[in-house]
C-alpha cells in the first residue's frame, strides 16, 4: 500500500522528469494496481464458492438433525410412565418356571412366536393392578 501512496505522490508533484518518464510509471502503477484488482475479485469468486459449499453443508447437516429428530420422537413415544417399553422376547427371571408349567400342565414344550411374550404382559398387567381389598 505505501509503494501505491508513493507512486502516485511522485507522479502527482513534478519533480521535473520529462513527461514519459511520468508517463510510464503512471503505466506501471495502474498494471499494479489492475493486477491486485484482479488478485482480489479472483479471491471473492473463491470465498463466494466456498460459502454455497458451506452452505450446501449446512443444509444438509440441518436435514440430518431433523431425521434424528424424527428418530428421537418415535423412541420417546415408545415410552410408557417414563418407562421404556420392555422388549417381551427376552429371557425374565420366571421364564424358566413358565416354560416348566407350560410342559406340566399343557405337555407342550415351548411356546409359539410371541406367546410367551404376551403370558408375560398379562402377567406383569396382573401382578401391578390393585387387587380388592388390598387398600388404597
Amino acid at each position: 500500500m505505501r509503494q501505491i501512496e508513493q507512486g502516485v505522490n511522485a507522479f502527482a508533484q513534478p519533480n521535473g522528469q520529462s513527461d514519459s518518464a511520468s508517463s510510464s510509471r503512471h503505466d506501471d502503477l495502474r498494471q499494479q494496481l489492475l493486477a491486485r484488482k484482479a488478485t482480489h475479485l479472483a479471491e471473492l469468486e473463491r470465498l463466494d464458492e466456498e460459502i454455497r459449499n458451506l452452505q450446501s453443508l449446512r443444509k444438509e447437516r440441518a436435514l440430518d438433525i431433523g431425521d434424528i429428530n424424527l428418530q428421537l420422537d418415535g423412541l420417546n413415544k415408545r415410552v410408557v410412565r417414563s418407562h421404556t417399553v420392555k422388549n417381551y422376547f427376552d429371557k425374565f427371571e420366571w421364564s424358566d418356571r413358565l416354560r416348566e408349567q407350560l410342559r406340566n400342565v399343557f405337555g407342550i414344550e415351548n411356546f409359539r412366536l410371541a406367546q410367551e411374550g404376551c403370558v408375560i404382559l398379562i402377567v406383569i398387567s396382573f401382578a401391578s393392578s390393585p387387587q380388592p381389598g388390598a387398600g388404597p
